[in-house]
Formats: structure tokens, C-alpha cells, sequence
């Protein structure tokens, strides 16, 4: 199950003459679950449908999406779905990723009644992703911060003998204060274009601030904007070339989806890594104390001296 099977099946919908009401085929025989993949046949809105044959009365209103998405039930003569839409089809690649979401989660699964609160469980997960804005540009800060990120995945996921459980520890995407967790050990990664840097921004003090018991790194990527460089996409590229299984593949792309639209076709600074430099934070690394924060303030972004670390660098990190 793949990104491309859904986009040959809906493709092999669209522009079917003369225009009918909704197209549809089943996704696959093969699955438990009755799945199929359809169309409006006026507007050309792809949509995923589950078969069923549950006394649904109503559908919570809150999956509803204005301009996003729709979810709603078909009556086809003896066949009976409940669909979810998409109205806004810029949004295909992110659509894709959720089907696919729906298509791992529930292709095993015989009881219908099980599939149809799967279907509601993922919506509500999925319900705050369609929200997220649809970016026609990456800023060029975004591009830097994410270029370190995925640099420090890649070596992550090269060395993992476990990428489900390496996919799981990068947590940054999901709004986390640290960017990987893990459990044997934390990252924080700061990326900068600047030459030897001087400084670099963090956001919280919490991003520096230790789990007991589990070490702390921080991470700061010095990198060097080049046409001979790597992309964003480039390096997206290259991960998903190494994760083999397709859920793990899946949902790697899912925490992309996150953070920018794969489909975007739009130009990306290319980037090469100058230097990797790591540091241990302990309790003496330099930080704002959770003690010295007056109450009722928190999440403060302050900028720290590159130089006043330098006794914390080390080689590297060692996971155990």
C-alpha cells in the first residue's frame, strides 16, 4: 500500500464522461475491510468511502471541516458508505496521507463497528492536520531548521537497527520542546547558516531543560547554502529510501506532512553541513532555572553564546 496505488486508482476515476453523481471502485479484494476510493462526479473531489451495514444516526459535526473536508454517509442502492471528502484539492498529498493513515489502520479488521470508531479515532487525530495552513512558500529559516533536523534523522535512522521505533523518537514535528526523545537520551538541534556562530536562538527554556535521568544533547548544525548542496526534499528522498517497511515508510511521511506539503512545487535552498557540533547539558550547562522563573511566566525564548558552552562540547553522543 503506497501514496501511488491511491493516486492510479482515483486517476483512472477522473475525467470519466459523461460526469455521474460519484465513481467508485473498491480499493483492494484482497483486504478485510470493504474500502473504496471515489470521485464527485460534478466537482472531481476525491474521496474514501468504508462499507457497512451500522445504524448511524448521526456523524459529529466536528469532523466536518469548512473548505476542507467532508464526512458524510451514501446510499447506493443495496450499498451503504460513509464517506470522507476532500473539498479543497490542493490539499491531495495531505489527503493521501491520511487515507493511507485509515488504510493501514484498518485493512485486518472484520467488525465493521470497529473500522467505523477507527475511522472517528483517526479523523480527530487528522481533524488539527487539515487545519494547519497550506504554505505555497517555505521560509528560509524553516528550511534551515528542518535541514538540521532531518540531517540528524538520517544518521538516526542509518544507524537504527529499530525505524519504527527511531520514527517514533523524533517528536519535534508534533510540537514536543525537544526534537528527539530517545528514552535512552534527548536532542535539541539548532541549525544556523552563519559562519563559526556566535549564538543560536532557543525558543524555551524547557528545550534545555533535563528529564532526570536521561542525558540531554544539544546539537548545532553550521551549514553552508549551495547549489552543490541537499534539499528538503532531497533529504526526505533519501530517508524514505532507506525505511523498507511501508508502515514505517508511512508514517514518516506522515510527520513530514506536519511540517511542509511534499507536493509543494515550489524552489528549496539547497544546503551542505559545514560542522556538527554536540554538547552535553548538565546541570551547569547555562540556562534560565525553572527556580529563578517568576510564577505565571514560562516558555521563554532567549539567545545563547556559543562561546560560553565550549567546555560542554563533546565528540558525540552514544546511544545505549
Amino acid at each position: 500500500m503506497n501514496t501511488n496505488d491511491l493516486n492510479i486508482l482515483w486517476a483512472s476515476l477522473e475525467g470519466t464522461k459523461p460526469p455521474q453523481a460519484n465513481l467508485y471502485k473498491r480499493y483492494s479484494a484482497k483486504i478485510e475491510a470493504n474500502i473504496f476510493l471515489g470521485i464527485d462526479g460534478e466537482t472531481q473531489r476525491r474521496w474514501l468511502g468504508i462499507q457497512h451495514h451500522q445504524s448511524l444516526k448521526s456523524i459529529p459535526e466536528s469532523f466536518n471541516i469548512s473548505r476542507t473536508i467532508e464526512i458524510s454517509q451514501l446510499k447506493d442502492g443495496n450499498r451503504q458508505l460513509i464517506i470522507v471528502k476532500l473539498q479543497n484539492p490542493v490539499l491531495n498529498e495531505r489527503f493521501n496521507i491520511f487515507c493511507q493513515d485509515i488504510l493501514f489502520s484498518i485493512y485486518e479488521i472484520k467488525d465493521e463497528l470497529i473500522q467505523i470508531n477507527k475511522l472517528f479515532e483517526i479523523l480527530n487525530e487528522w481533524v488539527l492536520i487539515f487545519q494547519l495552513p497550506y504554505k505555497t512558500k517555505i521560509s528560509l529559516k524553516k528550511q534551515i531548521g528542518l535541514f538540521g533536523e532531518l540531517s540528524e534523522f538520517l544518521t538516526l535512522i542509518t544507524n537504527s537497527t529499530n525505524h519504527s521505533n527511531t520514527i517514533d523518537s523524533w517528536v519535534g514535528p508534533t510540537n514536543h520542546h525537544r526534537d528527539f526523545d530517545l528514552k535512552t537520551l534527548q536532542l535539541e538541534i539548532k541549525s544556523t547558516t552563519k559562519k563559526r556562530p556566535k549564538t543560536v536562538n532557543i525558543q524555551s527554556e524547557l528545550q534545555l531543560r533535563k528529564t532526570k535521568g536521561i542525558p540531554l544533547y544539544l546539537i548545532i548544525f553550521e551549514l553552508e547554502r549551495t547549489e552543490n548542496g541537499q534539499s528538503l526534499h532531497d533529504l526526505i528522498e533519501i530517508i524514505s529510501d532507506i525505511i523498507i517497511n511501508p508502515i514505517d515508510k508511512h508514517n514518516f511521511r506522515k510527520k513530514i506532512s506536519l511540517l511542509i506539503d511534499l507536493n509543494i512545487n515550489i524552489e528549496l535552498q539547497h544546503f551542505k553541513i559545514i560542522n556538527r557540533y554536540v554538547y552535553l547539558i548538565s546541570e551547569e550547562f547555562p540556562n534560565i532555572k525553572e527556580e529563578h522563573i517568576p510564577s505565571g511566566i514560562g516558555n521563554i525564548s532567549f539567545t545563547l553564546s556559543v562561546d560560553i558552552i565550549e567546555p560542554f562540547k563533546i565528540n558525540n553522543y552514544e546511544e545505549s
